[in-house]
């Protein structure tokens, strides 16, 4: 089995904001070598996220954002100091940095997260950077090159949004249209689908590994349809299953909640599946529903409906007094049924009503690990069904 290499911030509580470094972990699904520092204290304020990229000749690069004296916002590239070594440990900055610069407009607060590059057609190197026009457009800046060190912006950018703020961390890249597999990034013919991917207004859409999820591999696919990116972890990682806890046939009636015992809910795969004996009685998809992350929103895991919400409560202590939520609604549409999933973004306490019973708890938005954030080692994880219809898990 081969070897995963992830790219990650580091960052010490023991000092100011601003002052992160880069590291890596070099790991197989089963052992971790550690985290290593390779880049500390790299850039003379901070340095930001980046991407790598494999040039001919099988050489590693990687392309990150730094801050300057003046605390802007700049593109580097690193290279190791020994391409022989196994680990590539020591990582080096060439002396052309910055490769890219913040300037004819460019906003130099909002200026980084550069992305694995692509070759395309004429031989051109291209990668895009998350910025931002004023405040309220975000935008993915194209830039092409001819030898990967002398860098170019495009007159336009690659995609922007006036209702969005800034991009963070976009991305750019292909999918297969007829298999599983992964595709190289430069691949560019009928057989892929291109997938653009940015996170603004504090929601990471067609997130890929983020808060502690990094070390989980993941393939990527698209739906039938091909409006859909759909992920899933790898089969290998049913290899580090142990501890097995089963519950079949566990009733459910309305407005319930009950612990499963024997998991630690900070690092648990589960598999659930629910029957809902009166699916017919699903409430009705109002054709205004066009936006699932509104509607996420609107409905909440502590709204009650018919069909839902129902799921598991995650990193949950306290009494419930804290926890997240991972639930689905069921809702009736023409001749066929529609599934929403989500997962409860809300922070502040808020008071919920259930058929009379008033709860109070509070929200996390991130389903994390204990490597991400020890405050989380001792969650326990629940079952719970706040909708109308009773059903069996």
């Amino acid at each position: 089995m081969g070897k995963h290499r992830v790219g990650t911030f580091y960052f010490d509580p023991m000092v100011q904001y601003g002052e992160t470094s880069c590291g890596h972990i070099l790991f197989r699904l089963t052992s971790s070598t550690g985290f290593t520092l390779i880049m500390h204290p790299f850039d003379i304020n901070s340095c930001w996220s980046g991407s790598a990229t494999i040039l001919p000749g099988n050489k590693p690069v990687i392309l990150y954002t730094g801050e300057d004296a003046n605390k802007r916002q700049v593109q580097n590239l690193v290279i190791p100091k020994n391409l022989c070594g196994p680990l590539l440990k020591e990582w080096i900055k060439i002396p052309q940095n910055p490769l890219m610069s913040p300037i004819n407009g460019i906003n130099s607060s909002n200026f980084r997260d550069p992305i694995t590059a692509w070759l395309g057609l004429n031989g051109k190197w291209r990668i895009i950077v998350g910025s931002a026009r004023g405040k309220h457009e975000g935008m993915a800046l194209l830039y092409w090159s001819k030898d990967f060190l002398h860098w170019n912006k495009s007159e336009h950018p690659l995609h922007s949004s006036p209702k969005t703020r800034m991009w963070e961390c976009p991305d750019f890249f292909p999918v297969s249209r007829n298999s599983t597999n992964g595709v190289d990034t430069s691949v560019n013919d009928t057989t892929v689908k291109h997938i653009l991917k940015a996170s603004y207004d504090s929601y990471d859409y067609y997130t890929l590994g983020w808060s502690g999820l990094q070390l989980i591999p993941r393939k990527i696919w698209l739906s039938r349809t091909e409006r859909q990116l759909l992920q899933w972890p790898i089969k290998e990682i049913e290899t580090l299953r142990e501890n097995r806890v089963n519950l079949q046939k566990k009733d459910l009636a309305s407005a319930s909640v009950f612990k499963i015992s024997g998991i630690k809910a900070s690092q648990a795969d589960v598999e659930v599946s629910f029957e809902l004996p009166k699916l017919e009685e699903a409430e009705l998809m109002d054709p205004r529903w066009v936006d699932p992350k509104l509607l996420c929103s609107e409905k909440g895991a502590s709204i009650q409906g018919q069909a839902g919400p129902f799921g598991l409560l995650v990193l949950a202590f306290k009494d419930l007094e804290e926890q997240t939520a991972i639930f689905f609604g069921i809702f009736k549409e023409n001749n066929r049924y529609v599934v929403l999933m989500c997962s409860d973004q809300a922070h502040l306490e808020e008071q919920v009503i259930i058929d009379g019973i008033k709860r109070e708890w509070r929200h996390f938005d991130k389903v994390t690990d204990t490597s991400y954030n020890p405050y989380f080692g001792d969650g326990k994880l629940y079952g719970f069904d706040f909708g109308r219809l009773g059903r069996t898990d």
